[in-house]
């Protein structure tokens, strides 16, 4: 049984976090989490005990959360410029 590095939990952690603030539409948090998770990202990839194979599934995770906070800004963008169009 391999052991997950601390930098790789502190990823995954953040990641959720993310999330979560996303859920909430807390957006001054999502933008911190953001900072903090590249921090995180950088971390865990730099890290020698890093389990590789956690790691890509972890950047799988990452991947798909931000797939999904793209397409909320878009959205979000679309009702803005729709809401404040004139008529």
């Amino acid at each position: 049984m391999s052991v997950i590095p601390s930098s790789q939990l502190t990823l995954s952690r953040t990641r959720r976090d993310l999330s979560k603030a996303m859920a909430k539409g807390d957006w001054s948090e999502v933008s911190t989490l953001d900072k903090r998770l590249a921090e995180a990202l950088e971390d865990a990839s730099a890290d020698e005990g890093r389990d590789l194979g956690a790691l890509l599934s972890e950047l799988g995770n990452l991947l798909g959360l931000y797939k999904d906070l793209m397409k909320t800004c878009d959205e979000k963008t679309r009702h803005i410029a729709s809401a404040s169009a004139p008529e």
